[in-house]
């Protein structure tokens, strides 16, 4: 509503004979896209980007495009006499996920499953195996010759340690028991 005023108060103030100075002079309407080839290419002086990542994205997209390769290259063979009937159990779990039944069924792929679920809260301290793991780490790392810091740095991107300062105060804190136990 705001702006709907505002363009409404130009336009009853500001006037130029023959033209429109809300559609010509006030308003530019922009792409949705921030790539959009019309802020990259000279045509509206009023639309520019500065953006170099927007830029790269505006030209990928006028790249030719390459059709990804097929997932089977050659079609199956014709199904033995056992497929020929198919239990209501099967039925459903074929029109609840076609690709899944496919895959697990007729092309004999298992995929491990993880049912864990993700924790919902941040960790704040080291768990118990995951200490222990820690240490187990440290320990082979301390025999190589690892420094603290490269330790350090490898603890934290295999995502056992607590974000932040915290993190690096429980590796401190194992990295001494390590050092003495060496």
């Amino acid at each position: 509503m705001l702006v709907s005023e505002l363009l409404d108060y130009v336009a009853q103030a500001y006037e130029l004979p023959g033209q429109d100075i809300l559609k010509d002079h006030v308003l530019v309407p922009h792409h949705l896209q921030a790539f959009s080839p019309a802020y990259f290419t000279a045509q509206d002086g009023r639309l520019f980007s500065y953006s170099a990542e927007n830029c790269r994205a505006s030209h990928y997209g006028h790249a030719a495009r390459v059709m990804p390769a097929s997932f089977l290259d050659v079609p199956l063979s014709e199904p033995g006499a056992e497929w020929r009937t198919v239990d209501a159990g099967a039925l459903a779990e074929f029109f609840c996920n076609p690709a899944r039944w496919l895959v697990t069924r007729r092309l004999g792929l298992r995929f491990e499953e993880q049912d864990e679920a993700l924790e919902e809260v941040e960790p704040f301290e080291v768990a118990g195996l995951d200490g222990y793991a820690i240490r187990q780490d440290l320990v082979s790392m301390g025999l190589k010759g690892t420094s603290p810091k490269d330790a350090l740095q490898l603890m934290k991107a295999s995502g056992r340690l607590p974000l932040g300062e915290t993190g690096a105060a429980h590796f401190r804190g194992l990295q001494a028991e390590v050092q003495t136990f060496l």
